[in-house]
């Protein structure tokens, strides 16, 4: 990237993907820099991104497409914001350590009215104490998980002023999403959506869990052999705090 600013990788329409095989540097200028990956196609990043000489070096994935971030050794230590569409992350990693999201601790989903969505390919089960933040004013914010299962151990944060909804969401038979920090309202009322397909497993892990939104589990029925199960560390009384939060309604849906 150049001295300053930083760059753009753009797939501007559905139909188009874009793949950069090599590694992206922060450049040799100490100035902080943004890389944004935008438009409605598919951007591919096959390399990591590294840091270079930079103050900070952070991410953004905007538009209504998708980007996949395939290199697990990236050194930029800058937020990550999914302001809307789709980030595909090979391993999202710890704080201070690299991974295809870098070495920050925060990563911010949705913006204004435009939802976010993380998505995990490892192949490996993995956890990370980086902080989910929901950006977005009415927008949600979503994680999903396809192979292996994705433990989150950093309390949920609302930055973004208005009631959203929390999707996990699990697409095999061997993946799940285990969020074991806290789940409160923040700027507005969070909701909680589980979803999945397959026979995976999911938790819930923090039983002071005060957020007061509805919780809804829905499950893909596929051929009937969808089995979708979540634990939860207690499920309370309505108005009191709980792995399920405080909400007295519990919704159960297929489909």
């Amino acid at each position: 990237m150049g001295s300053t600013g930083g760059g753009t990788i753009s797939a501007s329409t559905s139909s188009q993907t874009l793949t950069i095989i090599p590694d992206i540097s922060g450049g040799s200028s100490a100035s902080a820099k943004t890389l944004t990956l935008s438009g409605s196609g598919n951007v591919n990043l096959l390399g990591s991104i590294g840091a270079g000489s930079s103050v900070t070096i952070s991410l953004t994935k905007s538009g209504s497409g998708t980007a996949n971030l395939t290199g697990v050794n990236g050194s930029f230590n800058g937020p990550v914001t999914v302001s809307q569409g789709s980030l595909y992350a090979t391993s999202i990693g710890n704080t201070g350590s690299n991974s295809s999201l870098g070495t920050n601790a925060t990563i911010n989903l949705g913006g204004t009215t435009n939802s976010g969505t993380l998505r995990f390919l490892g192949t490996v089960n993995e956890a990370t104490d980086k902080v989910i933040n929901m950006s977005g004013t009415t927008s949600g914010a979503s994680i999903t998980n396809r192979d292996a299962v994705l433990t989150v151990n950093s309390d949920l944060t609302m930055s973004g002023f208005g009631s959203k909804t929390l999707t996990l969401s699990s697409n095999t038979n061997t993946s799940g999403i285990n969020f074991n920090g806290l789940l409160a309202d923040a700027n507005g009322t969070l909701s909680l959506r589980i979803n999945g397909s397959g026979t995976g497993n999911s938790s819930l892990g923090n039983t002071s869990n005060s957020f007061s939104g509805g919780v809804t589990i829905d499950a893909n029925i596929i051929a009937k052999t969808t089995t979708l199960q979540v634990q939860v560390a207690s499920i309370g009384n309505s108005g009191g705090n709980s792995g399920l939060g405080t909400s007295g309604i519990i919704n159960l849906a297929v489909r």
